[in-house]
């Protein structure tokens, strides 16, 4: 089978979660194949999982006077700072081969996938097959701060945080694979439950978190890394990736869904 492959650049944070349900919408409706997309964020943003609360987790001020966008993802898990990254989301009915039905099969295999576009860089990421990390001791919205089942990581500490969102018989995942982590900007539109426990947290963070670039010793530019992972995803999925664009029905979608859903303050502080 062909797949969809999308590079839609860097765009705002409301666009990119826009687009990322269009293309859920077009692949329930039958109107388009699976498709893998990869897009950057400008100006960067936190994005918060769908259960949290924008109000409680991020320091909203915080993200406007240094020009930090914000948005909610239809997806769950925790808030993530997206800036120097490359995040990809993927679109596929259930039980597409090699992808089982059932949740946590589907992040194994799409773990296996961006394990092996880690492997063309050289980079030996571990498939986490249980939970780990304590919560209440992590004590921070971060995403990164905990490593969930079948995410991955190298030498103990994650690179990739993803999550997952179903309707009906279609998955949407997407997932956030800095190529630099900086844990201090992270920290400054985070909440802490406590201040004065920041810098423990910041500690705790860089301990348990990593970036590609710190991996590798050397910069890793966006094209390079969303070659490497095109190459692992055709490995895992035996399936050829064609260059495409968002059709016209898509583009109009994302365009309502950014003005009626993510820029609004009824979805973005919904809780």
């Amino acid at each position: 089978m062909k797949w969809r492959l999308l590079e839609t650049g860097f765009c705002g944070a409301a666009f990119n979660m826009a687009v990322d349900e269009a293309i859920l919408l077009s692949c329930i409706q039958g109107e388009a194949p699976p498709t893998l997309r990869f897009y950057g964020w400008r100006p960067a943003a936190v994005s918060v999982g769908y259960f949290q609360s924008m109000l409680k987790e991020v320091d909203v001020e915080a993200c406007k006077r240094v020009g930090i966008d914000y948005v909610r993802r239809p997806t769950g898990g925790r808030a993530v700072l997206h800036d120097v990254e490359l995040t990809y989301s993927v679109v596929i009915p259930v039980g597409t081969p090699p992808l089982p039905e059932g949740l946590v099969g589907s992040y194994r295999v799409i773990s296996e996938a961006i394990q092996e576009g880690l492997k063309v860089l050289g980079v030996e990421a571990t498939i986490v097959s249980s939970k780990s990390g304590n919560r209440a001791r992590a004590g921070s919205a971060a995403c990164f701060s905990i490593s969930s089942r079948y995410e991955l990581a190298v030498g103990g500490r994650k690179i990739v945080g993803s999550a997952q969102f179903r309707r009906g018989k279609t998955v949407l995942q997407h997932g956030s694979i800095p190529l630099h982590l900086n844990i201090d900007r992270l920290f400054t539109v985070l909440r802490t439950p406590v201040a004065e426990q920041k810098s423990c947290l910041i500690q705790q963070a860089q301990e348990r978190m990593t970036g590609l670039n710190q991996v590798l010793g050397r910069t890793v530019t966006f094209a390079e890394f969303a070659r490497a992972l095109k190459t692992g995803w055709e490995r895992r999925f035996e399936t050829e990736l064609v260059p495409g664009e968002l059709s016209p029905q898509e583009k109009e979608r994302s365009e309502k869904l950014t003005r009626e859903k993510y820029s609004s303050r009824e979805w973005n502080f919904l809780r």
